[in-house]
């Protein structure tokens, strides 16, 4: 028995989905990897030996500054 039955009907809601359907391997990087590969070229397209190694050293350099505090974590 319905308590207003002169109510507009609603349709009921579509299950929820909380991972997006996959779509199949087309054989090309994301737009996300493009990009962040772009980082490491050069003008000619090509990979830039010293930019890699410069954001592996700064990469190094965070890592040895944050150490400390999450060491402090670890211990309690």
């Amino acid at each position: 028995m319905c308590m207003f039955p002169m109510g507009p009907r609603r349709r009921p809601m579509p299950p929820y989905r909380s991972v997006p359907p996959r779509r199949p391997f087309q054989g090309r990087q994301s737009p996300s990897a493009a990009n962040f590969m772009s980082l490491f070229q050069n003008s000619d397209g090509n990979l830039d030996i010293e930019k890699i190694v410069a954001a592996a050293q700064q990469i190094n350099k965070i890592q040895s500054q944050i150490s400390p505090m999450i060491s402090m974590f670890m211990k309690k």
